[in-house]
């Protein structure tokens, strides 16, 4: 299996505080990574700075075998980087349909006769075909969450960046997001997910990351990851027994 995308020894200060000091880790190609992490380990800013909105003080960032740390955003959204925000952004006076039919147009520069071939497939993906006339803003919490992840896929990703769209949901729209996180993986796409919610860490991925102190310091399989003591010093600050 190939890495779609390697990072290598990535860093980011904001004034003193070093929020990512070396980081270091790849997705394969069709992987689903998850990183989980403690409030403040910087999973959002690594999320920012692979999509191009903060540039790192060093490191690299290799996708499709080109480091794109001076890439843009537009740049790297071309090359099929898609992200998602932990707060959904969509355009609430628009229905759900304009929404992703105006992504479409914008990630993929097509015409809006392709675009709402794509838009529809996406709606179908995402499972709001029954909510596609519907104002953005007048959708619950899982759909806005289902839009977002649409949204994200509008400009045809291979590399799709999740964050926390699990967030703030119940168990059973916790099940719905990972079955559409499971579809979006069965069509090739490789997947970066954060998530404070375990269970979705433990079933929507193949190997997670663990992210604290600014360093990667363990990646392994689910099952392998939520063993480790180290964990468990990160998180409750538990010792090792001698």
């Amino acid at each position: 299996m190939e890495a779609i995308l390697k990072v290598k020894d990535l860093g980011i200060a904001f004034g003193g505080n070093k929020v990512l000091d070396s980081v270091n880790f790849y997705v394969n190609e069709g992987e689903v990574l998850g990183i989980m992490g403690p409030n403040g380990a910087g999973k959002t800013v690594l999320l920012n700075i692979i999509s191009g909105i903060l540039k790192a003080d060093h490191g690299e960032i290799i996708f499709l075998g080109q480091n794109i740390l001076k890439e843009s955003i537009t740049a790297r959204t071309a090359m099929g980087i898609g992200r998602t925000f932990q707060v959904p952004r969509a355009f609430e006076h628009m229905s759900v349909y304009e929404n992703i039919l105006a992504s479409v147009v914008y990630g993929q520069k097509v015409s809006e006769k392709a675009a709402a071939v794509k838009a529809r497939e996406i709606l179908k993906l995402v499972k709001l075909e029954e909510r596609a006339n519907e104002p953005a803003g007048k959708l619950r919490l899982i759909n806005r969450k289902r839009l977002e992840i649409g949204a994200a896929l509008a400009s045809d990703p291979k590399l799709l960046l999740l964050d926390e769209v699990a967030g703030g949901l119940t168990n059973a729209e916790v099940n719905e997001i990972l079955e559409i996180v499971k579809t979006i993986k069965g069509r090739g796409v490789s997947i970066i997910w954060i998530e404070h919610i375990i269970q979705t860490l433990m079933e929507g991925t193949d190997r997670i990351m663990l992210l604290a102190n600014g360093r990667d310091l363990l990646t392994d399989t689910p099952e392998e990851v939520m063993k480790s003591s180290i964990v468990n010093e990160v998180y409750m600050g538990a010792e090792e027994d001698d």
